[in-house]
């Protein structure tokens, strides 16, 4: 099953489609990956079967987030600045739109690295994936359910399909943040029925159990550890103090914060660390409810 899986992921994978013309590129190498595919084959058919009519290809681009006035932003917003999406969601209902969509989420940046310049920018998708690696870290004693984690791990960001990477720095309210998010996850478990992730998405974000206490930190730690490597692939002329500042919002894995900072600052040595901007700190404070 998961090596079915494996070839299906590859399958919808956006980098298949050529961003000058708009189209699929030649499918045939493809083709040839869904013959291989045994028991989700309705899955691999569903998919091949949509390419010739993804006409506008996949934006790459990031979808708006503050240049609309808050009130007005809805998932149709959204869908009218991806007309490639739009028009191959079309009238379709069920597994291929949901597949379609979440794809996104491999090609679409993590923003406040793309505010730092910090050169090769981390995707949505790769944020999940470290988050639910370091899921596997957890210890088993504190009667928590791991693959749960992982699960919501995977699940926590997927609004950001069609939402985009909202940030601490675009000043989106709490409050509309989580409307947006909640608007597009409805719109994309409609399309399956039987699935636990809008379960998932709710129970991160409401934060009342064991498991999404944990993930919630996770996020912080990922990130966290994102900016020591940036620092690093950038010879120490990045100063990312401010994603140092999550530490301060771990709660339960406080003692895995604590060490990425100690490393930090080991690391950052005699050059030091700038203070970060009060508004910047206030603006994290809003942006975790805190």
């Amino acid at each position: 099953m998961v090596q079915d899986i494996e070839k299906v992921a590859l399958l919808a994978h956006p980098s298949h489609f050529d961003k000058k013309t708009g189209r699929t590129k030649d499918p045939s190498d493809l083709r040839e990956i869904a013959k291989d595919v045994v028991i989700l084959k309705g899955w691999a058919e569903l998919i091949i079967n949509a390419w010739p009519e993804f006409l506008s290809g996949i934006e790459t681009e990031a979808v708006d987030k503050s240049g609309r006035k808050q009130q007005e932003w809805s998932v149709d917003d959204a869908l009218e600045s991806l007309p490639g999406l739009r028009h191959l969601i079309g009238n379709r209902t069920g597994f291929v739109v949901f597949v379609f969509i979440v794809s996104r989420i491999m090609i679409t940046l993590r923003a406040g690295w793309i505010r730092h310049s910090v050169g090769e920018i981390e995707v949505v998708a790769e944020h999940s994936w470290m988050m639910g690696a370091l899921c596997f870290a957890l210890p088993e004693d504190l009667n928590v359910d791991i693959l749960r984690c992982i699960a919501m791990a995977v699940v926590h960001d997927m609004a950001e399909a069609l939402v985009g990477d909202i940030t601490p720095a675009d000043k989106v309210p709490k409050p509309e943040k989580n409307r947006r998010e909640a608007a597009a996850m409805d719109y994309i478990a409609k399309h399956l029925p039987n699935s636990p992730v809008r379960e998932l998405w709710n129970e991160f974000e409401e934060g009342e159990t064991q498991e999404s206490q944990r993930v919630q930190d996770i996020d912080k730690l990922e990130m966290m550890v994102q900016a020591l490597y940036y620092e690093k692939e950038n010879n120490r002329t990045k100063d990312l103090s401010e994603f140092m500042e999550a530490a301060k919002k771990v709660v339960i894995l406080k003692p895995s914060a604590n060490g990425i900072v100690a490393a930090w600052s080991k690391y950052r040595g005699e050059i030091g660390t700038k203070a970060v901007d009060d508004s910047v700190l206030e603006d994290q404070d809003a942006y975790y409810g805190q």
